[in-house]
């Protein structure tokens, strides 16, 4: 514990919590921004009869492609032990992108008496769900839920970043050191607020020297998508890594229909026939075939089409895309 004196307040030093928010514009760029309840600031002594105190916060504010930030504000974050205590519409400098901090000047009053012996755990200031108003160049006015996750394992991790590479999207990061880790789990979201377990990979284990790990997950879809590192340790206690905003690449390959012969169909452009699936009907919507491709061939239960046409649905299964092809019989 480290501990400032002033004239007439102390203020108390911890780091046990930290508040994760990303928001996406309308051009898809991501901002990421991080806020880390550090300290009490309340009267020494005396408070017989209660007293009255504010909030040290810390923020990292991550804006890579510096879009404009006309309002950030922690609208709310509170001390949730004995009675509720919220402070509200504190500013976070909008610019330059960094790291810094403010304090609340809300002055909430509490009457608990432990003013000389209190802590941020001890008022429930670390708990809860902080909430953050933005608005900017393409970002509409919102209020944003950002729980509070503990920061409690001995695992310094460091350099987490994602890649696109192709339709796949890589994840690499590493450690600096590692005491007691048991686990990683890679977490996936669509919204940067539900959360699925997508791999595991246990622990290298107990190390004093950088440790890198990667992960490549298949990109579905071209929406936003979000990644997270959990850490869990042996005792069951988790942390979580900073949020990465990416968006997937828009799938690009084009198919076309080549030769249709004694009733086998061949579809030209596919780079790996096992991510297609196809399903081919006439204009009566009859299916004539519906199942992988061979070789970039699919063989038709019919050689002859009502209305001389079939319609062939390619579905790739990375991308979530599917394409139509006409294909005339004669």
């Amino acid at each position: 514990m480290k501990t400032f004196f002033t004239t007439c307040m102390v203020v108390m030093l911890y780091a046990s919590s930290v508040a994760q928010c990303s928001f996406t514009t309308t051009n898809g760029s991501v901002i990421e921004l991080e806020i880390y309840p550090i300290a009490l600031v309340k009267p020494l002594s005396p408070c017989l009869f209660g007293y009255n105190y504010d909030l040290t916060i810390r923020y990292e504010l991550d804006n890579p492609s510096n879009v404009r930030i006309d309002n950030l504000q922690v609208a709310s974050i509170s001390c949730v032990n004995s009675a509720t205590q919220t402070f509200t519409n504190n500013n976070i400098p909008r610019s330059p992108a960094g790291r810094g901090q403010i304090t609340t000047t809300n002055n909430q009053y509490t009457a608990r008496t432990d003013c000389a012996t209190s802590t941020l755990a001890s008022l429930g200031c670390l708990t809860g769900i902080p909430t953050v108003t933005i608005s900017g160049e393409g970002l509409s006015f919102r209020t944003v839920n950002c729980p509070l996750s503990p920061i409690l394992l001995p695992v310094q991790l460091s350099n987490f970043n994602a890649r696109i590479v192709g339709t796949l999207v890589e994840l690499e990061w590493s450690t600096l050191s590692e005491v007691n880790l048991r686990k990683f789990e890679v977490e996936r979201s669509p919204d940067a607020s539900t959360w699925f377990t997508i791999h595991t990979i246990d622990r290298v284990g107990s190390s004093n020297s950088l440790l890198k790990y990667n992960f490549t997950d298949k990109a579905t879809g071209t929406k936003m998508l979000y990644y997270r590192i959990q850490k869990v340790d042996r005792d069951g206690t988790h942390a979580y890594s900073r949020i990465i905003g990416v968006k997937p690449p828009t799938f690009v390959e084009n198919l076309s229909a080549g030769s249709f012969s004694k009733g086998v169909l061949e579809i030209r452009g596919m780079q790996n026939t096992k991510d297609w699936t196809v399903q081919v009907t006439d204009v009566s919507g009859r299916i004539v075939a519906n199942q992988g491709m061979q070789n970039n061939k699919i063989a038709l239960a019919s050689s002859s089409a009502a209305g001389g046409l079939f319609y062939v649905k390619c579905f790739h299964k990375p991308s979530g895309t599917t394409q139509v092809l006409k294909v005339p019989t004669f």
